[in-house]
């Protein structure tokens, strides 16, 4: 069973499938399917716009933010970084992708902020954002 102390990373990770810009699921690498397959994860560090919602913007770039998210995690090795369980048990963590082609590490949360498909987030009470233009704003 994979280990998760903060400074541990958690590789060979099978992501099975994104559910949002900001949250996924995986499958770890150990020897107990029921503890270890289909894990959620929620990336540590940033807040993507939401499904659930009114507003038909936020909708629009809550599917941008998932098809973002979904081709990044499929460019390479995922790593998973300084995990903890977050308030809803999913796993709160960086998520690093070493790109197949350049061997070149990212972030998954630098690559959603570069993009203007998520803001930083780190626990606090969420706020409202207008997430049409070309940056979000806080509303």
């Amino acid at each position: 069973m994979p280990s998760f102390a903060k400074n541990d990373d958690i590789t060979n990770v099978k992501v099975t499938s994104v559910y949002d810009g900001d949250t996924f699921k995986v499958m770890l690498p150990c020897a107990l399917p029921v503890v270890c397959d289909y894990i959620s994860v929620r990336v540590r560090g940033v807040d993507a716009p939401e499904f659930r919602t009114k507003d038909d913007c936020e909708k629009k770039k809550a599917k941008q933010a998932k098809l973002f998210t979904r081709e990044f995690l499929k460019k390479g090795t995922v790593t998973l970084r300084n995990c903890r369980k977050d308030k809803y048990f999913r796993l709160l963590c960086a998520v690093f992708v070493v790109d197949t082609e350049t061997k070149q590490e990212s972030s998954l949360a630098t690559a959603l902020l570069d993009a203007n498909l998520a803001v930083p987030y780190e626990g606090q009470k969420k706020l409202k954002y207008n997430w049409c233009g070309d940056k979000p704003i806080q509303k």
